[in-house]
């Protein structure tokens, strides 16, 4: 029996440091000839791009399509007896939704700000074009990498298999998944790889994400960097008492977290300091120590909130 590692397989997976980001980063470190970098992916990761964005300062343009799932839209045309043609609209604001959950799950560092940031430049300098396919659901993964006036003289390579555009697919995260992928160099198969992805990216032309499109959802995360000092403290405090906030009943007031005890004087008080506070748009709250004006001014706070949908913003 032949150990995989030594055999000249086309074929590779992402064990032994054997990941698709090695032959990336070799096809782009050993082929200065190689001026494109094209990609048909399930789904794009920030995570994905902007590891392998050092290895692309030689590239003139990448194109990545991506494949967004239109089972749904395919099956509410039917529902409607209506012929399924395609759904930009929808299919486009799902692709932004999807890199904005992205950029909101990643796990905070430098280095994945300034590749977010990154993308949004590439897509204003047109290093990059981003589409997404409106009728197709797309399960294939390949990317293709040539230089300009590809011919069968040129180098050229053909990457297809189960990997997609990011931290997993690429290998370079911990929890790596198992990925099997081959890589091709034949003229022939190459050729047929960028054909297939011309024909893709021809029928997804009404589906562009621009860097407008991009900056706009960046723009809805904390990247757009807006947060105060003090939204910032109650977003900690939600995170860190979520558990006990969930716990609750979110349309009660005088619904308390395990742990504290209820008394009716403090619900009295609620619903007197709630009258005054509609009445005269404020009202001292004083009690001996010990009482519990916080929980009172709190359970105040989740009935205003309640009754009008806002937040109040208490003034020192």
């Amino acid at each position: 029996m032949t150990d995989n590692n030594t055999t000249n397989s086309l074929f590779f997976t992402n064990r032994d440091g054997n990941t698709l980001m090695k032959q990336f980063q070799g096809v782009l470190e050993q082929n200065d000839s190689v001026k494109n970098f094209d990609a048909v992916v399930g789904f794009l990761r920030a995570s994905g791009y902007f590891a392998l964005r050092p290895f692309l300062d030689s590239i003139n343009r990448v194109r990545v399509l991506i494949g967004i799932d239109v089972d749904k839209y395919i099956a509410r045309a039917a529902q409607h007896r209506e012929l399924f043609v395609g759904a930009e609209e929808e299919v486009k604001e799902e692709c932004l939704q999807q890199i904005k959950a992205d950029i909101e799950s990643s796990n905070y560092s430098k280095q994945v700000e300034e590749g977010m940031l990154q993308m949004v430049q590439d897509l204003i300098d047109g290093k990059l074009e981003l589409r997404a396919h409106p009728s197709k659901k797309i399960h294939a993964k390949f990317y293709i990498l040539y230089p300009d006036n590809y011919n069968q003289h040129c180098f050229g390579a053909a990457i297809t298999g189960s990997s997609n555009l990011s931290g997993n697919g690429l290998g370079i995260t911990e929890e790596r998944q198992y990925e099997l992928n081959v890589k091709l160099t034949q003229y022939d198969d190459v050729q047929f790889a960028k054909n297939e992805f011309e024909l893709l990216w021809e029928e997804a032309k009404n589906v562009p994400i621009n860097a407008e499109d991009y900056q706009a959802t960046l723009d809805k995360t904390y990247l757009k960097g807006d947060v105060t000092p003090y939204e910032l403290y109650i977003k900690m405090l939600m995170e860190y008492f979520s558990d006990r906030v969930l716990a609750i009943d979110q349309d009660n007031p005088f619904d308390m977290p395990e742990g504290y005890s209820k008394f009716d004087y403090q619900a009295d008080a609620v619903v007197e300091g709630y009258q005054k506070l509609i009445r005269y748009d404020g009202f001292f709250l004083a009690d001996v120590v010990g009482l519990g004006k916080t929980v009172i001014a709190t359970m105040i706070a989740k009935k205003f909130l309640i009754e009008n949908g806002k937040i109040i913003k208490f003034a020192n």
